[in-house]
């Protein structure tokens, strides 16, 4: 078998699992004014690298939603939207909260984490780092010890997604140490890029399932959603953690519902392995469209269009998608785009495939570590 057909980032379950998981789309129409006399009269629009996309002048817009997965059709002046203060709230199980910055890293448009789901998610935490709890005889609040934080539990949390930045002036051989370092003083993008290197043993970072685990918790309970969907992941097949099916499917089931790309590709994924392929393809895609991106999301739509999965096969937006992913190194994602790009130029361009290979050895992908050693 084709080791290149052999995703990491797949996931497995039965079909007793996967008969909830099925994507649900209710449509909702409404329109916002903005009274920009309240606001700055430049507004402009970051993504999750800190770029801006765009300013916008405009007093008014038009938005259709897809509530289910957050994905925003139609915006009747662009992609753009409003100040922090001028998003209404929807009134539905969650709601939406703001799209900002918060301490340099990244905040999103998303829905609060359900208070049953976040004191599930400081059970787990509190076991994978052995932690006890004292009550605040004034109160009927516990605090949490030992667990490295920055973020109040206890208070209404922005919720946050993303990986770490990292410097592209150093190696990337030095981002476990650089994450790590972040990671313990508590900031959970950090906890969870860190966290994704301890389960994959990229950059020569020695695997440990347990803490990696940890790590996704840590960032979980602060409001992280990747954290908290790969922590989803870990439950649902005991990887690092205690097995817990039910919990690990509705973590991973909640961050795909508020458009988390990393909740999306582990929902799509689950999709794929029982042989979903369209439903897979159209949760990326939507997420895609949403412009909430990470390099595993473009390297997932990347593999369906080569592979003709729930799309009809297309090579050119394969390699697009998958320079894409690449171009976001280090993040999860850009390792096996750059691989796989590798893959697709090595046999009829040689020169052309070399950079792709060099790129994969940086980040310390296996197969490309093995290719140099042929």
């Amino acid at each position: 078998m084709n080791s290149t057909l052999l995703r990491r980032s797949s996931e497995h379950m039965g079909k007793e699992e996967v008969k909830n998981t099925h994507i649900i789309y209710a449509q909702i129409t409404f329109t916002i004014d903005i009274n920009c006399k309240n606001f700055s009269h430049q507004c402009q629009l970051v993504d999750s690298r800190h770029n801006m996309i765009c300013h916008i002048h405009q007093t008014s817009l038009s938005i259709t939603f897809f509530l289910f997965t957050c994905r925003i059709l139609q915006l009747s002046i662009g992609f753009v939207l409003p100040p922090p203060s001028a998003y209404t709230k929807i009134t539905n199980r969650y709601h939406f909260q703001t799209l900002k910055n918060v301490d340099g890293y990244s905040t999103v448009s998303c829905k609060e984490i359900p208070i049953h789901l976040l004191k599930e998610i400081q059970s787990v935490a509190n076991e994978l780092w052995d932690c006890t709890t004292t009550t605040n005889n004034n109160s009927d609040t516990s605090e949490l010890l030992k667990i490295p934080m920055i973020l109040d539990t206890q208070s209404n949390m922005t919720m946050l997604e993303g990986e770490c930045p990292f410097n592209s002036s150093r190696a990337f051989s030095d981002r476990a140490d650089y994450f790590k370092e972040r990671a313990l003083l508590g900031y959970p993008d950090a906890q969870h890029s860190y966290a994704l290197l301890l389960h994959s043993g990229f950059g020569s970072v020695t695997r440990n399932a347990k803490l990696s685990a940890q790590f996704h918790a840590a960032a979980a309970i602060q409001g992280h959603l990747d954290g908290c969907a790969v922590l989803g992941g870990c439950l649902r097949k005991g990887i690092g953690v205690k097995r817990n099916v039910a919990l690990g499917i509705e973590l991973i089931e909640y961050c795909a519902l508020v458009g988390n790309p990393t909740g999306v590709n582990k929902k799509g994924a689950l999709l794929e392995s029982n042989d979903d392929g369209q439903d897979a393809y159209k949760l990326y895609k939507a997420c895609y469209d949403s412009g909430r991106i990470n390099a595993l999301l473009l390297f997932n739509l990347g593999w369906c269009h080569m592979y003709g999965i729930g799309v009809k096969k297309d090579r050119i937006k394969a390699i697009s998608f998958w320079e894409g992913a690449s171009s976001m190194a280090p993040d999860e994602g850009s390792e096996e785009a750059a691989w796989n790009l590798y893959q697709e130029y090595k046999r009829d361009d040689p020169k052309k495939a070399q950079p792709w290979l060099d790129l994969a050895v940086d980040l310390g992908y296996y197969e490309a570590l093995e290719e140099i050693q042929l």
